[in-house]
């Protein structure tokens, strides 16, 4: 017969069969997509160099998503330690060129910066509930803070309105509402905004209203931009206009460098590589968040999915995303969030001296009720992860 003990450890290792099986079935489904888009990118250039650029950072991102969840299966905070003290480095590097009144914006471009920084927060708040040290949290909170603060400084207001649900994640579980309630409202929402930017450019006409509405709350050609990536999909929906030729065939981009892009990624992507690319585009996105789901359901998973969704909000208004570092800090903190077991070893130190602990990661969840064990650190059955 089992102790409370051995079969406590034996549900806290996210080793069941099950488990693993449903996990290793949905990494498999994202790798086809990822395969897919990559494949259909490639298709997709009119020449073997058009598709290079778009291909290569396909590549570099899918690497860092992996090496982040590898990384965090080890180290659960260390990633997103990284991105948020890279992004807090630029912050701080911009905020005294700001001082001194010279223009050091680190991506010479206040939108894609003040997403940098939305993905620093995020990545810094994760490290507050994640971390052991108390100086570690206060230095993450400090970074937290610093970079949530910039968007506004840099009067970035897209980013500056998606840094304010970050905190509510945080205390989320606090006020009742689940992780997972968290993740699926905020794919949710990333949805809508795209939808929504879809439907604004559908029904674009020149001096209507949404043009008056979208230039005095964005900028004024955005929804021409967004009218015409649609146009152009509708005239070639299965393979596109080719990858990188947005700029080439719509007649706003033609007319000005500074609208060479779509200022909307997804629709650009549909644009360039038709229906199918956006599809599977917008299935990756979805697949990231289907991930976290299933994942390590902790605080910090509900923080990476509101910056992730943040990011992607930011992504359907401007092209933040041709800023390789941004998309590049965007998948590190997925895949950190997405790489956290079930049952952290994060929550083991409640109970490490032999005390009654609550495993508070799934605390409240119908699937996993709150359970008390008795575990001690040096408890030789004690599963490290």
């Amino acid at each position: 017969m089992h102790t409370q003990s051995e079969v406590r450890v034996g549900r806290r290792g996210d080793t069941t069969p099950t488990r693993q099986g449903v996990g290793l079935v949905v990494d498999l489904l994202g790798m086809l997509v990822w395969v897919a888009l990559l494949t259909w990118v490639v298709s997709s250039g009119r020449t073997p160099d058009a598709a290079a650029p778009m291909r290569d950072l396909l590549l570099l991102v899918v690497a860092t998503y992996v090496l982040a969840r590898l990384v965090s299966r080890l180290q659960q905070w260390a990633v997103p330690a990284v991105v948020a003290t890279a992004a807090t480095v630029a912050a701080v590097w911009h905020l005294g060129g700001m001082l001194s009144v010279i223009n050091v914006d680190p991506l010479r471009y206040a939108n894609a910066s003040a997403a940098l920084y939305l993905t620093g927060c995020a990545s810094a708040l994760v490290v507050v509930t994640r971390a052991r040290r108390r100086e570690v949290r206060t230095a993450a909170t400090c970074a937290a803070a610093v970079c949530g603060v910039m968007p506004w400084v840099d009067t970035a207001l897209a980013s500056a309105l998606l840094v304010l649900p970050l905190p509510f994640a945080l205390v989320s579980r606090e006020v009742g509402m689940r992780v997972r309630r968290v993740i699926v409202t905020s794919a949710a929402s990333a949805v809508l905004a795209l939808g929504t930017t879809a439907v604004i450019g559908a029904a674009w006409e020149s001096g209507s209203a949404i043009d008056v509405v979208v230039a005095q709350t964005l900028s004024g050609n955005r929804a021409q931009l967004w009218s015409e990536a649609l146009d152009l999909m509708a005239s070639s929906p299965i393979r596109g206009v080719g990858v990188n030729r947005f700029s080439v065939e719509s007649p706003t981009a033609r007319s000005d460098q500074d609208l060479r892009w779509a200022h909307n990624e997804y629709l650009q992507v549909g644009a360039e590589t038709g229906t199918p690319g956006l599809a599977l585009a917008v299935a990756l996105l979805l697949w990231v968040f289907a991930r976290l789901a299933i994942g390590g359901r902790d605080q910090g998973t509900a923080v990476a999915a509101v910056g992730l969704a943040g990011a992607s909000i930011a992504a359907s208004i401007d092209y933040i995303w041709h800023f390789p570092v941004v998309l590049v800090a965007v998948a590190a903190l997925a895949g950190a969030a997405g790489g956290v077991p079930r049952r952290g070893r994060h929550h083991d130190v409640a109970g490490w001296n032999g005390e009654p602990w609550i495993d508070t990661a799934v605390a409240g969840d119908a699937l996993w009720p709150q359970q008390l064990g008795d575990r001690r650190r040096e408890d030789p059955q004690v599963e490290h992860q």
